[in-house]
C-alpha cells in the first residue's frame, strides 16, 4: 500500500512540475525570440543582420510590441526595450554580412612558379584577363537597380495622430519592397497612427488605425443640393463612415434610404435617390 502511495504521489509531482513549467515559459521570452524580432524589424529597413544573443537567455515577456530602434547611427547595436508590465531595456550587438566576411581567414595565395624566361613572362601578361574591381561591380549593379516608391511621413509624428492632410506625406525609393507598403497616399488619408512614427519610414498597414467621424446609428445632417437649392433634413447613419466615404442613411421623417458623401462629422451630402 505504501509503494501504491508513491507512485501515486510522484505521478501527481511530475504533473505538477511540467504545468509550473508551462506557466513559467508563458511569461517570458527568450534570447532566440529577440534575435528573431531584430533580424524582421532589420530586413523592413533592408538590412541584414546577425544579432549576437545566446538563445537559451531569458526575460520578462512584454505585453506591449517591443520597440526595436538602432543606436549610433547604424544597426550594429539595436536597443530593444519593453514599457510594460515589467519594463527593460537591452543594447544587442549584431554583425553584418560584411563583417562575417571580414572574419572569415584569407587564404593564402599559391605561389607560382618563377619562369626564368622573359619571353614567356611577356606573353602571360599580355593575354591575362582584366578582371573587374569591386568599385566597378557596386557602379554597375547601382545603374541595373530597380527602385520602389512608397509612402513616408515628412517629419517625425506622434501616436495618436490622425492624418487628414496630404501634407504630412512625401514619396520614398526604396531598394527593396516592402511588404504592407503604401503606394498612394489616398490609401491613408483619415488613418490613426497606433504608435509614434519617425520621418523617412515607410508606413505600413499594422502601423495605423480606421478613425471612424460617423458612427452607426449617429443622427446627422443630410443635405440636397440642387440648382443653388439647398434642402437639409437629419438623417439616420445605418453604418460607420470616414471623412468623404459614402455610406447608406435612413431619412427620419419619410424613413426612406439615401446614399451620402460625409462632409464632416455631423453633416452628409445626398448624391442619389432612394436606393434599390
Amino acid at each position: 500500500m505504501i509503494s501504491t502511495f508513491f507512485k501515486k504521489f510522484t505521478l501527481v509531482l511530475i504533473i505538477w512540475i511540467k504545468f509550473c513549467g508551462v506557466a513559467h515559459s508563458a511569461d517570458r521570452i527568450t534570447g532566440e525570440d529577440i534575435k528573431n524580432i531584430i533580424i524582421k524589424r532589420a530586413q523592413v529597413e533592408g538590412i541584414e543582420l546577425s544579432p549576437i544573443i545566446a538563445n537559451h537567455k531569458v526575460f520578462n515577456a512584454c505585453q506591449t510590441d517591443l520597440e526595436v530602434i538602432p543606436l549610433f547611427g547604424n544597426w550594429k547595436t539595436t536597443q530593444v526595450s519593453c514599457s510594460g508590465p515589467y519594463a527593460w531595456r537591452l543594447n544587442i550587438r549584431s554583425k553584418t554580412p560584411q563583417d562575417m566576411a571580414e572574419a572569415k581567414p584569407k587564404s593564402k595565395p599559391l605561389k607560382k612558379p618563377v619562369n626564368t624566361k622573359p619571353e614567356k613572362r611577356l606573353i602571360l601578361t599580355a593575354f591575362a584577363p582584366v578582371k573587374k574591381t569591386p568599385a566597378v561591380k557596386n557602379v554597375l549593379k547601382k545603374r541595373t537597380a530597380k527602385l520602389f516608391d512608397y509612402v513616408v511621413l515628412r517629419e517625425p509624428t506622434t501616436k495618436g495622430t490622425i492624418l487628414g492632410d496630404p501634407k504630412y506625406f512625401t514619396m520614398k525609393s526604396f531598394k527593396y519592397k516592402v511588404r504592407g507598403g503604401f503606394t498612394k497616399s489616398e490609401q491613408i488619408i483619415g488613418r490613426k497612427l497606433k504608435a509614434s512614427m519617425p520621418e523617412g519610414k515607410p508606413l505600413l498597414s499594422r502601423h495605423l488605425a480606421m478613425v471612424y467621424i460617423i458612427e452607426k446609428h449617429d443622427i446627422i445632417d443630410i443635405v440636397l443640393n440642387r440648382s443653388g437649392i439647398r434642402v437639409s433634413s437629419e438623417g439616420i447613419a445605418l453604418s460607420n463612415g470616414q471623412l468623404g466615404e459614402i455610406i447608406l442613411v435612413s431619412n427620419i421623417d419619410t424613413g426612406v434610404k439615401l446614399k451620402a458623401k460625409i462632409k464632416n462629422s455631423h453633416e452628409a451630402e445626398i448624391i442619389t435617390k432612394q436606393s434599390r
